[in-house]
């Protein structure tokens, strides 16, 4: 098991290299942004900050396909599959033939149910709102829980990937299962990573508050060129913070996927849960916005839960 970890990090590692290296592009490109805005030539300025835009979006989802790539990949290693060579082609490779709509669309399923298991924490956030002390913190709160669940779909989606090649709605479900039947203890390590992630966030923007008050009180185009860096710093240790969170979370998932049964009856209470609550959001959505096709969702909602209903009733 020792030397699998051992590949499996080198994979992680090589993947977080190539993802991370692209914002390396920021500090020459930020530096000239910064002798631009110091020039007070406007046409420029607009034009740099819609160029700069486009280059953080082409930089992170590209640093979001290498993360896709490395749980891919280390699930692989971790589980003793065959490797090629060159690991991190094989996993551009195999995220490439599955499919990128096919990935969010089955993340985004994923999600769904992990929603609406964590429904409780979101409900606790809402009821935040209403307290004037914790409303500040309400919002911060709820962010964090949905991060949480949205990073354990994609989790649970490249394992699945990884391991399985091809999957489907009963194979999430299990590995959901898996995911719940030792939930606490991995919830909180995801957690922990996300407010770490966030913590940190806050601690850049603050140095970074204090170097463009700097350049506005100085005029000093030295406060520019050194807010470069502070960026590119506080995207690289964020990244590595979140990349080392994942990777220890997935190792102790897949460690524990291979030494538990599935509990099946768990399984079956998470997938009453999950179809009870979209029923009832089919209900609402035609209450609040009766269109044909929402009433007709409600209607047959409101048949199933009926139908439900009398089904615990009999096994009574």
């Amino acid at each position: 098991m020792n030397e699998r970890k051992r590949l499996a990090k080198e994979i992680n590692r090589g993947c977080f290299i190539r993802g991370i290296v692209g914002f390396a592009l920021f500090i020459p490109y930020g530096i000239a942004y910064a002798i631009i805005c110091n020039t007070g030539n406007s046409p420029l300025i607009v034009m740099g900050l819609f160029l700069g835009f486009i280059l953080l979006f082409l930089v992170g989802a590209r640093a979001g396909k290498y993360s896709i790539v490395a749980d891919i990949m280390s699930s692989r290693a971790l589980v003793g599959k065959e490797i090629s060579n060159d690991p991190i082609k094989e996993g551009l490779e195999r995220y490439k033939k599955y499919g990128y709509r096919k990935f969010k669309a089955q993340s985004r399923s994923c999600g769904e149910i992990l929603y609406g298991l964590t429904r409780g924490a979101m409900e606790i956030g809402e009821l935040m709102e209403h307290v004037p002390v914790l409303q500040y913190v309400a919002a911060t709160y709820k962010k964090i829980v949905r991060r949480a669940h949205d990073n354990t779909a994609k989790l649970i989606v490249t394992y699945q990937l990884g391991i399985y090649e091809e999957g489907d709605d009963d194979m999430i479900n299990d590995l959901i299962t898996y995911f719940v039947q030792d939930g606490k203890k991995f919830l909180l390590r995801t957690v922990k990573t996300e407010v770490k992630g966030y913590i940190l966030g806050w601690v850049w923007y603050g140095v970074s508050a204090v170097l463009v008050l700097a350049f506005l009180a100085t005029k000093s185009i030295v406060a520019l060129i050194l807010l470069v860096p502070v960026l590119f710093l506080a995207a690289a240790w964020g990244a590595i913070i979140s990349s080392r969170g994942d990777f220890n979370t997935l190792c102790e998932y897949i460690e524990y996927v291979q030494t538990h049964e599935l509990d099946t009856v768990l399984r079956a209470k998470i997938l009453t849960t999950f179809e009870t609550g979209d029923r009832m959001l089919n209900i609402r959505d035609a209450v609040y916005n009766p269109t044909n096709g929402n009433v007709e969702r409600a209607i047959h909602s409101t048949g199933a839960l009926i139908n439900q209903v009398e089904e615990k009733l009999e096994n009574r």
